[in-house]
């Protein structure tokens, strides 16, 4: 669900903010004062639940501060442009008489972003003085389409892995791909292969397996009835790794090791790279599990070179 912050001093346009944005679909939280917007920033930040936009009153009054008016709201902004991990959208909300301290107020800003991590990727005003809520939902709209964009182009960008789902009582499998994949893997350093093997002793192995989840490009995912039969698998990796594909293209690429049930799990709606009905475990000869692994390998090395 898309997320607003509004801060504004005055109930009413906290208010009426709120209710023009809940109409469309935004879950939205309000702040009267700096202190209280920065506090709801940061637990955003903590709690990875970012806003996509945020309604800065100008002219903002902290009852606990001396400071008032811009000094108030261009605090909040800096701590939005220097220190929000996530792309944001600000809409300057201002209901002074005359507007052009406040345009240039703005062109100041924006003309600042080259200088920074700015994760305000876009800034705009309304004039509080005739206000129109047809402007402000225009506004707002296309507002959330470049940060949506950007949001999804940044979490592509962080996809540069192939990350690999089994379990250890397949860990041969696991070897006889990374042993085929190798001349790939030298040939090309930019494909990244990640298996849990990697994870160093006395790390913090959830965190590394999260992290390495939220990098996966393509997934490969070793299916047998142990496979399935993984709790951590069912609860964890698996619903990260369909999330992944629903939202950010990821490519899931799924090897059936041995006979399974995977038709009564949502692997069904995916395409196996070998024949389910020929699992690798069934198929005898080495010759004919090299042919089938080097076959694996190929779409492997497909999947990670496509720039999808």
């Amino acid at each position: 669900m898309l997320r607003a912050l509004i801060i504004d001093d005055h109930t009413y346009w906290q208010e009426l903010i709120a209710e023009i944005l809940e109409t469309d679909g935004y879950q939205t939280v309000t702040a009267a004062n700096r202190k209280e917007a920065v506090a709801l920033i940061k637990a955003s930040i903590e709690e990875k639940n970012h806003f996509q936009i945020v309604t800065l009153d100008h002219n903002l009054v902290d009852s606990d501060s001396t400071n008032v008016g811009v000094v108030e709201s261009q605090a909040v902004l800096d701590l939005l442009r220097h220190e929000y991990p996530a792309p944001l959208g600000v809409i300057v909300v201002s209901g002074r008489a005359d507007t052009r301290d406040v345009r240039q107020y703005l062109r100041n800003t924006v003309g600042t972003e080259q200088e920074s991590t700015n994760s305000v990727i876009d800034l705009d005003f309304v004039d509080k003085n005739g206000f129109r809520i047809a402007e402000f939902k225009q506004i707002a709209a296309q507002m959330i389409g470049k940060v949506t964009a950007q949001t999804q182009a940044a979490a592509k960008a962080q996809r540069d892995q192939l990350f690999v789902s089994y379990s250890h009582l397949d860990a041969k499998w696991l070897d006889r791909i990374k042993t085929m994949l190798k001349p790939v893997l030298r040939k090309n350093t930019e494909v990244k292969f990640w298996d849990d093997t990697q994870i160093a002793k006395g790390a913090q192995w959830y965190d590394e397996i999260a992290t390495a989840l939220r990098s996966a490009k393509v997934a490969l995912l070793l299916v047998s009835a142990n496979f399935l039969n993984s709790e951590f698998i069912h609860s964890v990796e698996l619903p990260a790794l369909l999330e992944g594909a629903k939202k950010d293209g990821v490519t899931m690429l799924w090897v059936a090791v041995s006979h399974s049930m995977y038709k009564e799990t949502p692997l069904n709606n995916f395409q196996c790279v070998n024949d389910p009905s020929r699992p690798l475990d069934s198929l005898g000869r080495k010759s004919d599990v090299d042919k089938a692994v080097v076959e694996i390998c190929e779409h492997i090395k497909r999947a990670m070179e496509d720039d999808h």
